[in-house]
């Protein structure tokens, strides 16, 4: 096999990391041929040399520079979008304050209050969250996106919200706004 060597290498290896890290492990002779392959300093005579104190020459002693603190980092998030925020919902509408009260409500807040028709055809009466009431009939405009009704009869009011997607294309969305809405669990 070609690959013995290396398989023996790293055995021995391992073991030479086991004997290092153990304290209470005998220490064992590592082959110079080892020694050689691992780059390490081949010494000529293996016996063990005891250590040689050197005297020690006195210096004057050295001015350590002061290390300076790190400064305080502070982060001010005004101007700045919430890094957590939805990018999505960053564009929230900014409703223009000289539109009529119906064209700056969401068409989820306005509330059917009536109808009535005749001869004249159908008219609803729509009451916005602060309570005011108007009176409607089809083409009026409602809700911040532009919605215009298209539909009244008796028990209901239709509104139509045309939107553009991102590849250019329109779509309509019809909102029902029920005079009698039903009571969630109830049929």
């Amino acid at each position: 096999m070609t690959n013995q060597p290396i398989y023996r290498l790293m055995i021995l290896g391992i073991a030479l990391g086991l004997a290092w890290g153990c304290d209470n492990a005998p220490s064992l002779p590592v082959p110079d041929a080892v020694k050689s392959a691992l780059n390490l300093p081949i010494a000529a005579d293996t016996a063990p040399k005891t250590p040689v104190a050197l005297p020690v020459e006195e210096e004057a002693p050295v001015a350590l520079p002061v290390e300076e603190e790190d400064p305080v980092v502070v982060y001010n998030p005004k101007g700045k979008r919430d890094p957590f925020r939805s990018l999505i919902q960053i564009g929230e509408r900014k409703v223009d304050p000289n539109l009529p009260p119906l064209q700056r409500t969401e068409l989820s807040a306005l509330r059917l209050v009536g109808v009535v028709w005749g001869d004249f055809g159908y008219e609803a009466l729509v009451q916005t969250p602060d309570g005011r009431g108007y009176a409607v009939d089809i083409g009026t405009k409602m809700g911040i996106n532009q919605g215009v009704i298209s539909r009244i009869t008796s028990l209901d009011l239709s509104v139509e919200e045309k939107s553009v997607d991102i590849f250019g294309a329109t779509h309509v969305a019809t909102h029902v706004i029920e005079l009698h809405p039903k009571k969630e669990g109830t049929e």
